[in-house]
């Protein structure tokens, strides 16, 4: 029997509250900006469709910058904002903020990335964020990335209160570098699964329900009113970017430019040429760390995510009956949004479509691991 993973008790709550909060911020990809300085590269265009990368714009000092309509980009943890994130960022020039100002930009972003309202994410743009675009990814990639995070960042010291304390506690100071370990996969997946795949779904349809919340305490539902007064382009995303789509070397290129086609429409953020946004994607891809600091392009023209260190994510793996409720939930949500009353939405129909390819692949998934417990209970 695999073990259960206990948590321990706090000497200091408000501490302890403090260091959640930068740890969920650090596992979610909000990283501080020593992090992420060799990601920090924008693209220039060159003419003829081609591009190359210069510094960005700094405009966190600039007073009174005028109306800009600033994009959130929001998403379960681990389903890849960083990497839209990288991709706003060139598109636009301009700098992307995390949620809790690590990277000193202060207000003047075009955009800001945010794993609420996931229990490791919090509202703190106030009314700063116009509206948002929504990251998918497939469930079972996307709950083993984050678990890479959470556990490359170690756990904590009671106390720990700032941010060099917290890099204190880990081996390195670069992150996405080295996977959990197997037995740590398990021990995690097993403890944490049904609350994480109940956030997976909470994530998507708060958002896609602009702001409708489950449950008031009493076992109603009702709407933030966070979406109603701080967000004035709505909660409801403009696109839904879908992570295999986007890191997929046939399709990236068609999912940028769902991207940019959001930047393009907002008021007072610039946009590099549309003729080089192919361009931006491909050298985005060539260049992000995320994407693996020693990946490489496969002959199949699919690109390595696995991290340096560590098993590969494809030898973690879930039960039978975990892919099960996973299927069951994904389809639930695909026939959600697939409703007429949806029909009018676009982001719901591009929902749609990544949530039915994610269907298929968590059904094969599922059929191979129950095919395998039969195989291996024969005689029992």
């Amino acid at each position: 029997m695999r073990r259960k993973t206990v948590k321990s008790n706090s000497s200091n709550f408000v501490a302890f509250i403090v260091v959640v909060g930068i740890i969920g911020l650090l596992s979610n990809s909000d990283n501080i900006s020593r992090m992420l300085e060799s990601d920090r590269n924008l693209a220039q265009d060159l003419g003829d469709g081609n591009c190359e990368y210069s510094e960005p714009v700094d405009d966190s000092h600039v007073e009174n910058p005028g109306d800009i309509h600033r994009t959130l980009i929001a998403g379960y943890p681990g389903v890849g904002k960083r990497l839209v994130w990288g991709l706003v960022e060139q598109l636009t020039n301009r700098q992307v903020g995390d949620t809790w100002n690590f990277d000193d930009h202060g207000d003047n972003i075009v955009g800001l990335k945010t794993n609420f309202p996931h229990s490791e994410g919090a509202w703190t743009w106030g009314d700063k964020m116009y509206q948002s675009v929504l990251v998918l990814r497939n469930p079972m990639d996307a709950i083993i990335s984050y678990h890479n995070i959470r556990t490359e960042l170690k756990p904590f010291r009671t106390g720990a209160t700032n941010v060099s304390e917290i890099f204190e506690l880990t081996d390195t100071e670069e992150i996405y570098t080295k996977g959990a370990s197997i037995d740590a996969w398990y021990t995690w997946r097993d403890a944490a699964f049904d609350r994480q795949l109940d956030l997976y779904g909470m994530v998507i349809e708060y958002w896609m329900d602009g702001g409708r919340r489950r449950n008031d305490g009493e076992g109603n539902p009702y709407y933030d009113e966070h979406c109603t007064n701080d967000m004035k382009g709505g909660c409801v995303p403009k696109a839904v970017i879908f992570y295999e789509a986007l890191t997929d070397p046939d399709r990236g290129e068609d999912e940028t430019i769902k991207l940019a086609s959001v930047l393009y429409d907002s008021v007072g953020v610039p946009v590099v040429d549309e003729s080089i946004w192919g361009c931006v994607y491909r050298e985005r891809m060539k260049k992000d760390s995320l994407i693996r600091r020693k990946r490489l392009l496969e002959p199949s023209r699919t690109f390595n995510y696995d991290r340096p260190e560590g098993p590969k994510d494809s030898d973690k793996t879930y039960s039978y009956k975990q892919l099960g409720a996973m299927k069951k939930e994904l389809e639930r949500l695909r026939d959600k949004y697939d409703h007429p009353v949806y029909h009018e939405i676009t982001s719901a129909a591009q929902l749609v479509v990544g949530l039915k390819e994610i269907t298929e692949e968590v059904d094969v998934a599922f059929k191979e691991a129950f095919n395998l417990h039969k195989s291996e209970t024969v005689g029992e």
